[in-house]
């Protein structure tokens, strides 16, 4: 099993560990068991169209003769009301096949097992619905598929930034200590300056900046040494666009690609679960054929708020891509999935989870503690990695 499953002492210092991981762990799992319940309500309205003259036609039917020949009395409700029992059946199957006679279902499709680009393709036909409201319009979302380069010239100096960082690391680190990159969006653009958002004041950058040195450099201090690769904004295609055109050179060999990529593809863009979840896993695809002897980790999407766009439907959408990731890695040698949404959520009784306000400094962006916070567990899985 390729899920890393951080086990951290009693005296953790981020809340109730025990009590934080139930309740995570049971919404992760839970959209079987909301299915079923789901089918079982329908199946019993379904049943409710039989209205209460026609249980007394079965009931005095089934009693007439001293016994309760049931098969006799729906036999008799079956010539006195055709159409009442043809409904019922019509709908009893549609319930019971899950919605299969229309090619449809309210799960999400299972990517666990797909092993190539070519499975990917196929599986775009059977999309659900494209757009986290459930349609196939309310969104801008691409196939996800495609590699989507930028847009603008900020965004492309960026990239050229990120190329030359990665130069710089095969340079100044020698293969053997080119432990990890981490590659993404928002987030890993905050490790190595670039964001250009409001909340991210001078002393904050630095402060953010100068703890992943002294956690990823050796040179710092650090136990190991790693790059950041990000890009304010980006989607999983976007990322695809960028290793596909020059951010991984051939001299670049991590042991690790940490990859935390996705909430943009949900907040901004809108894209469903199913949707997100094929993009990343083609991303994945791509770091494996360009850097085969690479470990690759998944960094579960992280928690986001918010009341604006798409905001209101991203954690729970974030769910469910995290737990087609978790199933993924289960079924693939050298991907494994990590998740530390349990410590960034707060679970006050309400009825949805909010932010952990002593880490975050907005509805989706960690303040210094909770980079640092980051940092040290990221550390830990990825030391656990290289030794083993």
């Amino acid at each position: 099993m390729n899920s890393l499953g951080p086990t951290y002492d009693e005296d953790d210092d981020v809340g109730n560990v025990d009590v934080e991981s139930k309740h995570l762990v049971a919404s992760y799992d839970s959209e079987e068991k909301k299915l079923n319940d789901r089918l079982k309500g329908k199946r019993a309205k379904g049943k409710g169209i039989l209205d209460s003259e026609d249980d007394d036609i079965v009931n005095d039917r089934a009693k007439e003769g001293g016994g309760h020949n049931y098969f006799q009395a729906i036999l008799t409700l079956c010539r006195s009301r055709p159409y009442t029992v043809g409904m019922t059946l019509i709908v009893a199957l549609v319930f019971i096949c899950g919605g299969k006679l229309f090619g449809k279902s309210d799960s999400d499709l299972d990517f666990s097992h797909v092993d190539n680009i070519q499975e990917l393709e196929l599986s775009l036909g059977k999309i659900h619905h494209w757009c986290i409201n459930g349609d196939d319009s309310s969104c801008s979302c691409e196939d996800p598929l495609v590699p989507q380069s930028g847009s603008g010239r900020e965004w492309h100096e960026k990239f050229n930034l990120n190329i030359h960082d990665a130069e710089d690391f095969t340079e100044q680190v020698s293969p053997g200590n080119q432990d990890m990159v981490i590659i993404g969006d928002d987030l890993v653009a905050m490790m190595n300056a670039q964001i250009t958002k409001e909340t991210t004041q001078k002393l904050k950058k630095q402060k953010i900046i100068r703890k992943f040195k002294s956690t990823f450099s050796r040179d710092a201090g650090g136990s190991m040494d790693a790059v950041p690769l990000g890009i304010e904004g980006d989607r999983a295609t976007n990322v695809l666009w960028r290793i596909r055109n020059g951010e991984l050179p051939d001299e670049l060999r991590p042991k690790i690609f940490w990859v935390m990529i996705g909430l943009r593809d949900i907040r901004t863009t809108g894209c469903s679960s199913e949707v997100t979840a094929i993009s990343i896993i083609r991303l994945v695809e791509e770091i494996q054929i360009k850097k085969p002897g690479s470990k690759i980790v998944l960094n579960g999407i992280m928690p986001s708020a918010g009341k604006n766009g798409f905001a209101p439907q991203a954690l729970h959408t974030s769910m469910k891509v995290n737990t087609q990731l978790r199933k993924f890695s289960e079924n693939h040698d050298n991907v494994f999935y990590f998740d530390l949404s349990k410590f960034f959520l707060e679970f006050s009784g309400k009825k949805e989870p909010t932010l952990n306000s002593e880490l975050y400094d907005s509805d989706e962006m960690l303040n210094p503690a909770g980079f640092e916070f980051l940092y040290e567990r990221i550390e830990k899985e990825a030391l656990r990695l290289i030794v083993n």
